[in-house]
């Protein structure tokens, strides 16, 4: 049966339509690959021809802004277009006050270095920048998610508008002697090099410092009722005392030590509520906060380890067992020296009247009640022999006192880190005595 059908007439033509089909099939799927390789290509030469069409333009503009032909700003336009309706719709959804507040930041914005009075060159370049960096944007930011503004987030504002100052502070540093021949006062030219240097310092390791404050206030309002109430009294009795001790505690750190308790008792509610959500965490998340731990207590310790090193005060008992050497025990002594005199009197076991440094006559004058110098000192050397000098930072900061006992009273001993007037035997009719 199957011979017979292969050799029939019927058989053949439906074997020849088959190879046909085939035939052409395979013509149709060469021409649609041909098709698809033509299309891919001018896909490709058009992409080609777009890029190099931007690159010529972009170089052409290039040289255009080299030559001064052109500038970059007007390519800015759309991007800022943009930048500035998403900004007018996000500030304008949450309140209309927002607006304004952009606005005035603009206008802040354009006014620092631009028309006819420029505040950036008045000294008030780093107040800007702390009210629109600090202020302005976190509290607006908080605003906008939130729909209120917290007395956290104003502390929150403080650390951000500090660190955003110390940008502008180092900049404006390097820039004092351009800026003093060009007559543009920023700040720093008005407080000087030194002051500067202080002031981005300030600007730097503040907020630190206000990172922990401002944890510890969160952990007083995390405290139970009983323990905030406690806290809140600490913390109440820290700025009473602040009050009567303004100026010792702006000069003296050690004024602050009372705080150190007071913030690790705070702190203890917002260390609680983390050690509780890091018993949720797996395993490998709780593993990767040991050694964050391990690191905040080992890094201050290791930071007093070394800074104790680098003093080293093996000959501090010589050193005062010597000046002792030269004083009488009797007390007759006035002196300008460090700690209030206790390192001679622990050493030397000499017994001194210390006379005022730089700070406490400045105190006074803000008190209203300031010393005149030559009265002053005639009272504070009655009954005194020796005039011990040790504190020269001190020293050569009172040019009264320097050139009163410098011009009238002999150099009763002198070393390496000390200097001895003799306050009874002037060399002058005109000094004041001290009488026995």
């Amino acid at each position: 049966m199957d011979r017979a059908f292969e050799g029939s007439p019927g058989g053949g033509c439906a074997a020849a339509r088959t190879e046909h089909e085939e035939v052409v099939e395979g013509a149709a799927e060469a021409d649609a690959r041909r098709a698809h390789a033509g299309l891919g290509e001018r896909l490709l030469n058009v992409g080609e021809e777009a890029l190099q069409r931007r690159a010529l333009k972009r170089a052409a503009r290039e040289a255009a802004v080299v030559v001064g032909l052109a500038d970059q700003r007007p390519a800015l336009g759309p991007l800022a277009g943009d930048v500035g309706l998403a900004g007018f719709a996000l500030a304008a959804t949450p309140s209309w006050w927002l607006v304004l507040l952009g606005a005035t930041a603009v206008a802040a914005a354009w006014t620092y270095t631009g028309g006819s009075r420029p505040y950036g060159y008045r000294g008030l370049g780093e107040v800007a920048v702390f009210a629109f960096f600090g202020v302005a944007a976190v509290a607006g930011t908080a605003y906008v998610q939130m729909d209120s503004v917290t007395w956290l987030v104003l502390a929150a504002c403080v650390p951000v508008g500090l660190l955003a100052c110390a940008l502008l502070v180092v900049n404006n540093l390097r820039d004092i002697p351009s800026d003093l021949a060009a007559g543009k006062h920023t700040l720093a030219v008005l407080i000087g090099d030194q002051r500067t240097r202080v002031l981005y310092g300030s600007c730097l390791l503040i907020p630190f410092g206000m990172a922990v404050l401002i944890a510890a206030l969160l952990g007083v309002l995390m405290a139970t009722r009983r323990n905030r109430a406690l806290l809140l009294g600490l913390w109440g009795g820290y700025f009473v005392y602040g009050l009567f001790l303004p100026y010792q505690m702006y000069t003296h750190s050690y004024y602050h030590e009372q705080l150190i308790p007071i913030i690790a008792l705070s702190l203890i509610p917002v260390t609680q509520a983390i050690m509780q959500r890091m018993q949720q965490q797996p395993l490998r998340w709780q593993l990767l906060v040991v050694p964050v731990l391990l690191a905040g207590i080992i890094f201050p310790a290791w930071e007093s380890i070394a800074t104790m090193k680098a003093e080293n005060d093996r000959a501090e008992p010589a050193y005062w067992e010597k000046i002792a050497s030269y004083l009488p025990t009797d007390g007759k002594i006035l002196a300008l020296t460090q700690d209030y005199g206790y390192r001679l009197m622990y050493y030397g076991w000499r017994k001194v009247v210390v006379w005022p440094n730089r700070g406490e006559i400045k105190l006074s004058q803000l008190r209203g009640i300031p010393k005149e110098f030559q009265t002053y000192f005639a009272k504070q050397i009655q009954g005194k022999s020796y005039f011990l000098i040790t504190a020269f930072n001190q020293y050569n900061g009172q040019e009264d006192l320097k050139q009163m006992l410098s011009d009238n009273y002999p150099v009763y001993a002198q070393g390496n880190g000390y200097l001895i007037f003799d306050l009874a035997h002037p060399m002058t009719a005109s000094a004041p005595a001290s009488s026995p």
